[in-house]
């Protein structure tokens, strides 16, 4: 279905910016701009600009908040992929069914969730109000509706990336993050793609997490841990038999694993965006070594000829009890 397409476009790039233009040929522009950094989904703020980037970038899904049931038609008419709106109806529901978009409705109370469910819809909005604990929040919604995925408006700090990009219901953010850049400026277009390439990286959140060393049996993985201990003071601990953490940065394998001079974990926001984005590129995972739990990837190993210098690689989730 369309509307699966255009949901796992956002979920893909995991944030949608929020733009404000006078006229259509400023959001054109910026639209192309933003597709040079890698972005894919955009909000805009008429029927007008709507209308300008479907001309100028169809490959750009570009949405829109409405009000009314009129401006919802409006809008589809004019190409929007995806409207988020306050007060929704069945006629708006339907429209957006009729023409494959996605509707999106703000659901600030456990009442709104609920309807928003028995309607089919578990992607939501929510914009916390002023000294809301956002997260907080919305991990008590998630304890009652475990299918609710959010798109979660942040401010344009970026530390706002950071702190939420990882957690389970956060389906993508929403922020004013190119706001502060000026349309009449000479280089707002490099400006522009400059910052979508940096919300992004921000999103994906990539950190090394640890280097594991392949060894021949469990003495050998032993003795370097302790020299490693004693070289460098970080603390040793088994990991069972497969391997010996030193500190959170090396794991010392007790054979020979993966990749010719051993692995490295990397650390994600989100493992199936880390996939997505890396396939996009040309490279595969091996699923049959994911760990699931709770039905969300903790971990996975691309598959072995993608190795790095000899070394293979693997995702883990950010804030999750794997272990680093």
């Amino acid at each position: 279905y369309h509307m699966e397409a255009i949901k796992k476009k956002i979920f893909d790039m995991g944030y949608i910016p929020v733009t404000s233009f006078a006229d259509g040929k400023e959001a054109a522009i910026c639209a192309q701009a933003m597709h040079h950094g890698e972005a894919a989904v955009m909000e805009v703020n008429s029927v007008e600009a709507v209308i300008s980037v479907v001309r100028a970038m169809p490959e750009m899904t570009v949405g829109m908040t409405v009000g009314t049931a009129a401006q919802c038609q409006q809008a589809l008419e004019a190409g929007a992929g995806f409207l988020l709106c306050d007060k929704w109806n069945e006629d708006m529901l339907r429209a957006c069914r009729e023409k494959e978009a996605l509707l999106i409705p703000n659901c600030n109370t456990l009442v709104e969730v609920a309807r928003a469910q028995e309607a089919g819809l578990l992607l939501m909005h929510y914009a916390p109000a002023a000294g809301v604990d956002d997260l907080r929040y919305l991990t008590r919604v998630f304890t009652s509706y475990p299918d609710a995925r959010f798109i979660l408006t942040v401010n344009d700090d970026f530390t706002e990336i950071d702190r939420c990009a990882s957690a389970p219901f956060v389906f993508a953010l929403r922020g004013r993050w190119l706001q502060s850049t000026d349309v009449a400026a000479p280089d707002y277009a490099d400006q522009i793609t400059a910052l979508c390439q940096d919300i992004f990286t921000r999103v994906l959140g990539f950190e090394l997490f640890h280097l594991g060393i392949n060894m021949e049996n469990a003495a050998a993985a032993c003795q370097l841990a302790d020299d490693l201990h004693g070289a460098f003071r970080m603390k040793p601990r088994d990991n069972g038999p497969s391997s010996r953490f030193v500190g959170t940065e090396f794991e010392v394998m007790k054979r020979m694993y993966r990749g010719r001079n051993g692995h490295f974990a990397i650390g994600t926001n989100n493992v199936d965006r880390a996939m997505a984005y890396v396939t996009s590129k040309g490279y595969e995972m091996d699923m049959d070594t994911a760990y699931v739990s709770d039905g969300r990837i903790l971990t996975v190993y691309m598959k072995e000829e993608c190795s790095f210098g000899g070394f293979a690689a693997h995702f883990t989730q950010k804030n999750s009890p794997w272990p680093r």
